[in-house]
């Protein structure tokens, strides 16, 4: 979340270093764009599966949280970003605006706490993840079975929400 925040306010500077005013300040938003995925999963697991009542402890429970929707589809987000900030201002804030997604990807599939993301999706449901090791970096994928194992053992294992912010001190 700092790494997002961070790539956001680089690009932000950059944006009002370019001329484009108030709309600089968008950068710092449209970095986290992707995340859009953890309210429309707890929308999902409480009102659609009627799991929980919503309680801020539940909000970010490890086991309710994934990068399994369209939000991390980088072949199909960022285009589609691309042409709808093209459309609202230009193409350069539309390279600038998916720079900084393309960021957020990369530090969600270097990201230890996540299963990583569908980088080739439609094409191939797994998921990527660069892992780093004593062995230097390896690219791990993940098949729906895995997620799904990966889950189980989260929701078995899992955290408040209390303790996951507490650890991200």
């Amino acid at each position: 979340m700092k790494v997002d925040l961070f790539v956001g306010m680089i690009l932000s500077g950059l944006a009002f270093k370019l001329g484009y005013g108030w709309n600089s300040l968008l950068m710092v938003l449209v970095v986290f764009l992707p995340d859009l995925d953890i309210p429309w999963n707890e929308f999902w697991r409480i009102f659609i599966k009627r799991e929980k009542k919503f309680q801020f402890v539940t909000l970010l429970d490890e086991y309710s949280y994934t990068h399994r929707f369209w939000f991390h589809n980088p072949l199909v987000f960022l285009p589609i970003i691309f042409l709808l900030m093209h459309w609202y201002l230009d193409w350069v804030f539309g390279v600038l605006v998916v720079l900084g997604i393309l960021c957020h990807f990369i530090h969600d599939t270097t990201d230890h706490s996540f299963c990583g993301v569908r980088w080739l999706w439609p094409f191939s449901s797994k998921s990527f993840r660069l892992q780093h090791s004593s062995f230097g970096w390896s690219v791990t994928s993940l098949s729906r079975q895995d997620l799904l194992n990966r889950a189980n053992q989260l929701a078995q294992n899992s955290r408040s929400t209390k303790e996951i912010l507490r650890d991200c001190k």
